[in-house]
């Protein structure tokens, strides 16, 4: 399974924003990075720009970052990745729905940003909570692949419980109180692929 993820469409939609700084990226990164380790799955996290002409990419255990480039649009690139994988499931999870509709050409499923990102979130939050159902004391989860342990252990000595954001809390909610209709067989065939994630 490869998950492609493009990254400012689903930055800018779920924080509102127009600008996206260098903190966000990373933070994004690092979920993306910790979700993809704890599910086992290949992911590209891939962005418009970057420093040169063409995409340049940043391997990592799990996951890949790739800057599409001034000549490509991260669609661009996806598309090319998609290609390349076009063997292999995969899902695209995007707002984009001309992606979307590219993307089903390659035997890629898309997935609503929304989904993915409460799903990665509540994967988080249960990591932190050992998986209890109710977090009573929160750790710290490693996001950066760095060495040095003396912060890992200040992250834990400090770490009491953990924070949540209000809108993370509402977007759980929201999902379990969304009505239960009946699945197109699209739907049907995302919902097998994400049983898979």
């Amino acid at each position: 399974m490869i998950l492609f993820i493009d990254a400012y469409n689903v930055l800018k939609i779920l924080f509102d924003a127009v600008y996206i700084d260098q903190e966000t990226r990373d933070e994004f990164i690092g979920l993306v990075q910790f979700y993809a380790q704890r599910q086992n799955i290949t992911t590209y996290i891939v962005f418009d720009g970057g420093p040169y002409n063409k995409p340049a990419f940043c391997r990592r255990k799990k996951y890949i970052v790739v800057y599409s480039g001034h000549n490509q649009s991260a669609d661009d690139v996806i598309v090319l990745l998609l290609q390349q994988h076009r063997n292999e499931k995969s899902v695209l999870v995007t707002f984009d729905r001309q992606l979307c509709r590219r993307s089903n050409e390659y035997g890629a499923s898309c997935m609503d940003p929304d989904i993915f990102y409460t799903r990665m979130m509540q994967l988080w939050r249960q990591e932190c909570s050992g998986g209890k159902k109710n977090i009573a004391e929160g750790c710290a989860i490693k996001l950066s692949e760095t060495g040095e342990s003396c912060f890992d252990d200040l992250m834990r000595q400090s770490c009491v419980q953990v924070m949540y954001k209000k809108e993370d809390i509402l977007a759980d909610q929201h999902i379990h109180t969304a009505k239960k209709n009946k699945k197109s067989k699209k739907e049907r065939k995302l919902t097998h692929v994400l049983k898979k994630l």
